[in-house]
């Protein structure tokens, strides 16, 4: 049995935490762009924070549920009904066989997330079922989810807890502009003319040129101090890359694993789920951390999902399920 998708929404793709491994292979990590969102709505339904989800951008999509399940909604804030009444984000919600989801457009922040009970059930391909669409590879048929699609989803059998909702983190994103994001200094910091505060003192706008693949910047162009390229070397989701003319590029989920523009900063891991949910337009800020602090911040960001997970499993009656991220 599965889910008939009666409109796809924008760029609606099966995500989980992405594959890991072979990036040496250039194979980008890719998965949801907003990790701490996907993981948040797999935790509510007692299952792994890897699980794969539903990623949709701006506009969710309409679903037609062909057996009773549950399912939870996170990311960006969203109106939604279950045929015509209003369900709440951040809870396990209850869906009724030949149920009617309809997914309206984000109130606040870019992306959303949706998860079911069981899974879906879509084959992983190098160890994810991430969609990768410039390579065709996971998800459903590596590509985005269209109109008319059939989605498989695992089975569902038992009572549903309640009260859930209360223990989950708070939201990352501010409903008004995404808060100052948090970097480390980069292996070409010193290529800045003015380092790395040159960088944080200015103000930045998402460019609409954005994507999975990076976040463009537009803004006071950044002077560097060496024309010359640096040789291309690793580079990871986050890294801050600074081209030649000055606007910088935030690498993101389906990013390239080399890159040789000067790599200036890194996103936080725990603040690059902010990045996610900006829109283009959105102003954008920087503020400098140390390496220990960024550790300190993850850790008690992790704490968090473990507690949450801990709890939702208890009222699951369920074994705690991996909330590592």
């Amino acid at each position: 049995m599965s889910a008939h998708i009666i409109s796809a929404g924008a760029l609606t793709t099966v995500q989980d935490l992405g594959r890991t491994g072979f990036r040496h292979l250039g194979i980008p990590r890719s998965g949801a762009m907003d990790r701490l969102a996907a993981a948040i709505a797999n935790l509510l339904l007692a299952q792994p924070a890897g699980a794969a989800v539903l990623e949709y951008n701006l506009v969710g999509p309409t679903i037609q549920f062909s057996r009773p399940t549950v399912i939870s909604l996170t990311g960006g804030g969203v109106h939604a009904r279950l045929n015509g009444l209003e369900v709440p984000m951040h809870q396990p919600i209850v869906v009724p066989a030949k149920a009617r989801l309809a997914i309206g457009p984000l109130h606040y922040g870019c992306r959303g997330y949706l998860a079911i009970k069981g899974g879906w059930e879509v084959p992983a391909q190098l160890g994810s079922c991430a969609t990768l669409v410039s390579a065709g590879l996971g998800g459903l048929d590596g590509r985005a989810i269209a109109r008319d699609d059939a989605l498989p989803y695992g089975e569902f059998h038992g009572p549903v807890p309640k009260g859930i909702g209360a223990r989950v983190p708070r939201n990352n994103r501010s409903r008004e502009a995404p808060a100052p994001i948090k970097v480390i200094a980069g292996p070409q910091a010193d290529r800045i003319e003015g380092g790395l505060e040159a960088l944080c003192e200015r103000v930045y706008r998402l460019s609409a040129d954005s994507d999975r693949m990076g976040c463009r910047l537009v803004g006071p162009a950044l002077v560097q101090r060496d024309s010359h390229e640096p040789i291309t070397e690793g580079a990871v989701p986050g890294a801050i890359q600074l081209p030649p003319d000055g606007q910088p590029i935030v690498l993101m989920a389906d990013s390239q694993p080399t890159g040789g523009y000067p790599k200036v900063a890194v996103v936080t891991s725990v603040d690059l789920p902010k990045l996610a949910q900006a829109r283009p337009g959105d102003p954008l800020r920087f503020v400098p951390i140390s390496l220990a602090q960024a550790r300190l911040q993850w850790q008690q960001r992790q704490a968090d999902l473990n507690r949450l997970a801990i709890a939702v499993a208890h009222r699951w009656q369920e074994p705690v399920p991996c909330a590592l991220i």
